[in-house]
């Protein structure tokens, strides 16, 4: 009893659904992208917004509710926000600032305690071409601090300009001597850049990723027509550099564990006809591994372990409204295509909860989703834009991340409340498990009670026996897996698959005490497959499908719904292990001495059976699919056996699956 009311607990504690309500939190004028810093270490950012005084650019710091705490003027005509460190050693960061003078970039360096600020000089900037004007600055997210025996030695800058201005590239900057310690200048721009030991010699290398806007910019081989990733130690030194992407394209670039480097060419408006790459890249050597090309435009990534299998997978968006997940095989291994898989911002924890939701943008809406691709918040943004860069255009409040939203006349800073709400599918699903389960044990007591002594089992009997003993099995593994989750307070996506198994396994079984109850009827197996077909290409519409039927194909007497469900079982296999692949469907009539046979075949070139797993293929509850139950290839082998028929498969792991079923008719 007490089983009971613990499975209970846990049904009824997954029927409130958490939701996000998104609301303005702070709106302002703006004339640049918001920046945000914790000035008073409050655990809540603070907004920096760029603002003209006496025609010269300045700051104004803004807490989340809209007051002014600080401006901060970077004596120069034009200025930008770099970041934070602690230059001094006191223990209080400073606001870094970039400033230019005539043709001169400065480094502001801002002590907001004491409202007091020092500029250093760094180099000449230039514009190539007419109308002069540079028009670059320092990155934000550019500032990589180095630290010896604690102390604040050096600090590492990305520069980036537009159009045909130099500099870009990096620089490291002396804060002792107040002075550039190395420089490294490059054609493109850079777009992003991640520190990793990458030569595992214990020492950090820095790996940059760059956009290829085509503006003219030439150094030495360099143009910014190409996009390149570039690997450079902390002495400046050039360790490899490798073309990736071309005209028009953002390269964005995340390293895997064994220090491989995942780069994809993610495409901004110019959609030029080039094939777009995701490119698999040594991080050692610098050489290309493996790369795939696909004609889309990509328009977000995101490195994440999706799946969650311990290794991350590779996300993208695409033109076309979809978001495809690739391994780091660069495998295909989901396409998701809904209302809300437009652009993919970010996969981030919101709210601190351990929990992660993906952020999307379509068609002028916001989307906030679980790792299932469900909306759970969702807002319109008019004009708005949100970008994907790192997480510094995130603002936080006291542990979770509020969305920052912008134009050039204005932004806007959104806040979430998390609500319950009730979820109607694990009530349906709890409700309809009940029924299921009473429908199922009061059908097996009236068997028992009417059946004869001596009682003898069938066939059919003996199998469901067997069933129940393997589901009796399969439900205490869910419900201890559910139990951990409830101690280790992790709710949600975990429960819901395995409440979700639960309630596959009941239906299957049901399904099977079924297929007694329709009575033998010549049946017409080309109709009723061909009618299977069409349903199914209506499902998965990136498959090619080449179907040959024999002509005269007589009828033969059989249970419709059991044919039905055994031919419904085998393509569905093989539409679920095909991605823009084929799949043959046959039928042929087969005469050997005395006998003919109808033979059906199914074949596919999806991913294929590993030949120790062949043997198993008919087995109950065998399945290489975490979300299917392993009991449709049981069943047809159960169906075609009472036709007096067989069934065999034939695999090869990474050519495709075929399927042949033969009846005996005359």
């Amino acid at each position: 009893m007490n089983s009971v009311f613990t499975g209970i607990f846990i049904l009824f504690s997954f029927l409130l659904k958490t939701e996000f309500e998104l609301k303005p939190l702070l709106e302002l004028p703006s004339l640049s992208y918001p920046l945000f810093l914790d000035y008073n270490r409050d655990g809540k950012d603070e907004v920096i917004r760029k603002a003209k005084y006496h025609d010269k650019d300045c700051f104004i710091i803004y807490e989340q509710n809209g007051n002014v705490v600080a401006q901060v003027n970077p004596m120069g005509d034009r200025a930008g926000f770099v970041g934070m460190a602690n230059i001094d050693g006191t223990g209080n960061d400073e606001a870094i600032f970039w400033a230019l003078r005539k043709d001169k970039l400065y480094l502001f360096i801002y002590n907001l305690m004491d409202s007091r600020g020092w500029l250093y000089p760094l180099f000449e900037v230039k514009d190539t071409v007419l109308p002069k004007g540079w028009d670059g600055g320092i990155l934000p997210y550019g500032l990589y601090p180095l630290y010896k025996n604690r102390e604040l030695k050096d600090i590492i800058f990305f520069i980036t300009t537009g159009f045909d201005m130099y500099p870009r590239g990096i620089f490291c900057f002396n804060v002792k001597e107040k002075k550039i310690k190395w420089k490294l200048w490059i054609g493109p721009p850079v777009n992003d850049w991640e520190v990793t030991d990458m030569n595992g010699d214990g020492k950090d290398e820095i790996l940059i990723s760059t956009s290829a806007p085509c503006n003219g910019a030439l150094i030495r081989d360099e143009n910014d027509c190409t996009s390149y990733l570039y690997l450079v130690d902390l002495n400046g030194n050039l360790i490899w550099k490798r073309e990736i992407g071309g005209f028009g394209s953002h390269i964005r670039a995340e390293i895997s564990k064994d220090k491989k480097i995942f780069a994809v060419e993610i495409q901004g408006s110019r959609e030029s006809g080039e094939k777009k790459k995701i490119v698999c890249v040594d991080g050692k050597k610098g050489k290309i591994i493996k790369e795939i090309e696909l004609p889309l435009i990509f328009t977000g990534f995101s490195f994440f372990d999706i799946n969650r299998d311990t290794k991350k997978e590779i996300i993208v968006s695409t033109s076309k409204n979809k978001i495809i997940v690739f391994n780091q095989n660069l495998e295909k291994i989901k396409v998701i295509e809904n209302e809300y898989s437009g652009k993919l911002c970010r996969i981030i924890d919101l709210d601190g909860d351990g929990n992660y939701e993906i952020i999307t943008e379509r068609e002028g809406k916001l989307y906030i989703l679980n790792l299932n691709f469900e909306k759970i918040g969702e807002r319109d943004i008019e004009s708005f834009t949100f970008y994907n860069f790192p997480l510094y255009r995130l603002c936080k409040n006291e542990g979770k991340y509020l969305i920052p939203l912008w134009t050039k006349e204005r932004f806007l800073i959104l806040d979430f409340e998390k609500q319950k709400r009730i979820n109607p599918f694990p009530i349906y699903t709890f409700l309809g498990i009940i029924f299921l389960f009473l429908s199922f044990y009061s059908g097996f007591l009236i068997a028992r009670k009417t059946s004869k002594p001596p009682y003898k089992t069938s066939l059919k009997e003996q199998m469901l026996i067997n069933l129940i003993y393997e589901f009796i099995h399969e439900v205490k593994n869910s419900i201890s897996f559910m139990r951990l989750q409830i101690e280790k307070k992790k709710f949600g996506e975990e429960i819901s698959k395995e409440i979700t198994r639960i309630y596959e396994t009941l239906a299957s079984l049901t399904d099977f005490l079924k297929l007694h109850k329709s009575k033998p009827e010549k049946i017409n197996i080309n109709k009723i497959i061909s009618e299977i077909v069409e349903r199914f290409k209506k499902i998965k519409e990136d498959i090619e499908w080449d179907i040959k039927m024999e002509k005269e194909l007589p009828e033969i007497k059989a249970n419709r719904t059991e044919f039905e469900m055994c031919i419904k079982n085998i393509i569905e296999n093989a539409v679920q292990f095909t991605d823009n692949g084929k799949i043959y469907v046959g039928t042929r009539i087969l005469r050997e001495p005395h006998k003919k046979f109808i033979e059906i075949e199914i074949k596919d070139t999806g991913k294929g059976i590993e030949e120790k797993f062949l043997n198993k293929t008919f087995e109950p509850f065998f399945t290489t699919r975490e979300e299917h139950m392993g009991l449709g290839l049981y069943f047809s082998k159960y169906i075609i056996g009472k036709m007096n028929g067989e069934i065999k498969i034939k695999s090869k792991k990474g050519i495709g699956t075929a399927v042949f079923i033969k009846l005996l008719y005359k």
